[in-house]
């Protein structure tokens, strides 16, 4: 109704207002209820995901370690089986060769009984069967015997090696701030020199031009210090350029070239010849002939 104290307003504009239904604090209460349940829900599904991806990467884990192990251990037992091939076909160690021998031995006594205890046998085939045993055991040792000739010569080419190696090896010095350094000395180099020179010796491949070529070489080498052993060694180069010159062959001449490299690694292991060589000495370093103590001419 309109009043006629107050100024006229205008009308526009003007909406009905309409109250909504009431909400009072229960329903409130059961509504927070509702939602928190949802959350809970969501909440628990979102954990059980992440503990389900948690246990799937671990189960993953579990069988890519489970497949690394079974690997290794299969690589091991290869190497494994491998070694013990190799320690039969090529024995180097004194294990290997009482392994072969004791393997020969249970040959053997397996086959002696088994030989004596065959009823289909006579008494003079079974003497027959033994005595061809025993000539079986007879090539067989005979075969450990060539076989550790051939490890004893391949152990001392070996050592041999790494000594000339160790004699060769440059110097390294730490410096203080704590790099290192590593110095090629006139001494090493000179080592260096020496194990090229015996490497080329025991190469069986050289041509005529290159192993007269390498004679020579070892000869200016060893001449730097005239004695005894020196002289040997010039010696023998000197005969075996001849014999080539003349024609000979290599197989011929096996047993010289041989002694003409164990003379020139006895010069290389003196130290007054090669210093490199004096901290593998523990004796007195060379004989009035310029020898070292324990080489033994024969």
């Amino acid at each position: 109704m309109p009043r006629h104290d107050l100024a006229e307003l205008t009308k526009d504009g003007d909406r009905a207002l309409t109250p909504r239904p009431y909400f009072s604090s229960a329903d409130r209460d059961a509504l927070v209820t509702e939602k928190v349940i949802v959350i809970q829900s969501h909440t628990r599904g979102m954990l059980a995901r992440i503990r389900c991806r948690h246990l799937r990467a671990e189960r993953y884990k579990l069988e890519k370690q489970r497949q690394c192990e079974e690997e290794e251990a299969r690589i091991e037992d290869e190497l494994m089986r491998r070694r013990e091939v190799e320690r039969r076909l090529h024995p180097r160690t004194y294990d290997d060769f009482i392994t072969l021998y004791s393997e020969v031995e249970a040959w053997r006594l397996n086959e002696t009984k088994r030989i004596k205890e065959c009823e289909d046998m006579g008494k003079e085939e079974k003497h027959a069967a033994l005595r061809e045993l025993l000539s079986k055991e007879v090539k067989l040792l005979q075969t450990v015997d060539r076989l550790k000739i051939h490890a004893r010569k391949y152990n001392r080419n070996t050592k041999i090696n790494k000594k000339l190696e160790a004699m060769a090896r440059p110097k390294v010095w730490t410096q203080s701030d704590g790099d290192s350094t590593i110095v090629h000395t006139p001494s090493t180099t000179r080592a260096k020199e020496f194990m090229d020179l015996y490497r080329a010796l025991r190469l069986t491949t050289l041509t005529t031009n290159e192993r007269l070529d390498l004679l020579l070489h070892v000869k200016w080498a060893v001449m730097e210090f005239p004695c005894k052993l020196t002289s040997d060694i010039a010696e023998l180069l000197d005969r075996e350029a001849d014999l080539i010159n003349r024609g000979r062959g290599s197989s011929s001449m096996k047993g010289l070239r041989e002694r003409i490299a164990n003379l020139f690694f006895d010069f290389i292991n003196t130290p007054e010849f090669n210093p490199e060589a004096q901290p593998f000495h523990r004796m007195p370093k060379m004989d009035a002939n310029g020898y070292p103590y324990a080489h033994v001419v024969a």
